[in-house]
């Protein structure tokens, strides 16, 4: 079978920068990676022959480092010009819908793998993605977490019986509730289900312009409550993605944005008979998985653009579940902090 012909939109640093230091002495599918052209240069199930981005420099570097036949300073321009069967979308948050619109005009492909926030608003996210649907093309959404093996064996861990019942989930986040926010709230969702309300405390911009950072509370149908504090509510200090969870039978710790893995569970305490305290016990996990979660998702693009059925949660309905808690996370702040209810999840 013949690798899918693949095209990128944004050479920035998810797109491609964060990678293009790395060595090319050994196979990149084995070294650690974190952009959308690494993924599609590794993989041999794509040929990355086109790239688009604005930034002349930004061009050239990306270009040069995965030896893209051809480059376009205009994605419209690659569009019409180039025959592809894959698109990744790498660009600011608020290109995401009017780009996607332009890849149904000009050249659906057989799928497309973007960058989150799928869209402003949960409704132009249905909007695009049930056109996409219309369109004969897949549409997924780089929630790359639900592609750790590590991220999966930790759900498998706190579904069973690994902490027993789950009583608290503590999550911080930076930059805005709309671009990492939604990141939170989908690995919240992967790992404890779908929230019934939510509340929100305070209205802050934070440091992203038009994209408030919310401490929030929301309410799981199990009696879990997961507690969200946004760390740039008063400008960014430094990056921060972390989830605690704690269960009757001790805590799980996922640091340095979910790639380093503590467990603490509870034992009697010595000092104090009649009490029990945490204490640390040995982690059944792997230290470091991320680098190819990547390359997970990558493997799931070409699934979806071959018609077979994806094996892990990344469609467009995810994603526009993930804009449905944070508008309802919106209302609560603009009605003083009120807890609002969350209508069931439809389609998922």
């Amino acid at each position: 079978m013949s690798a899918l012909r693949a095209g990128l939109i944004g050479c920035g640093a998810i797109g491609s920068r964060y990678d293009e230091g790395r060595s090319t002495d050994s196979p990149r599918a084995n070294a650690p990676l974190y952009t959308h052209a690494g993924m599609l240069s590794a993989l041999p199930e794509f040929e990355l022959v086109a790239i688009a981005e604005p930034d002349q420099q930004r061009r050239a570097a990306c270009r040069t480092a995965w030896g893209v036949p051809t480059a376009y300073a205009g994605h419209r321009e690659m569009l019409a010009r180039e025959r592809l069967d894959v698109l990744c979308l790498a660009t600011p948050d608020e290109t995401h819908a009017a780009l996607l619109a332009d890849i149904l005009e000009l050249a659906r492909p057989c799928a497309i793998f973007t960058e989150k926030p799928l869209a402003a608003t949960a409704s132009e996210a249905r909007a695009l993605g049930l056109r996409c649907e219309a369109a004969g093309v897949a549409l997924l959404v780089d929630h790359v977490r639900r592609c750790d093996s590590n991220h999966l064996a930790l759900r498998d861990f706190l579904s069973g019986s690994g902490l027993g019942p789950l009583r608290t989930v503590v999550g911080h986040y930076v930059r805005g509730i709309r671009h990492n926010g939604c990141q939170l709230v989908n690995l919240l969702r992967f790992f404890v289900g779908e929230p019934l309300c939510v509340q929100a405390f305070g209205l802050a911009q934070g440091s992203v312009a038009d994209d408030p950072s919310l401490d929030l509370r929301l309410v799981f149908a199990d009696g879990c409550t997961a507690l969200v504090a946004a760390q740039d509510r008063a400008g960014y200090a430094y990056s921060l993605f972390e989830t605690e969870f704690y269960g009757d039978r001790g805590r799980l710790r996922l640091d340095a944005t979910g790639r380093d893995i503590s467990l603490e569970l509870a034992e009697p305490y010595a000092e104090f008979p009649g009490f029990t305290r945490l204490a640390q016990a040995p982690s059944p996990w792997p230290k470091e998985t991320y680098g190819a979660a990547m390359l997970r998702a990558g493997r799931e693009l070409a699934r979806a653009a071959s018609g077979q059925p994806l094996e892990l949660a990344l469609g467009w309905r995810e994603a526009a579940r993930d804009l449905e808690i944070i508008e309802a996370a919106l209302a609560s702040a603009l009605a003083g902090g009120a807890e609002i209810a969350i209508p069931a999840p439809q389609g998922l």
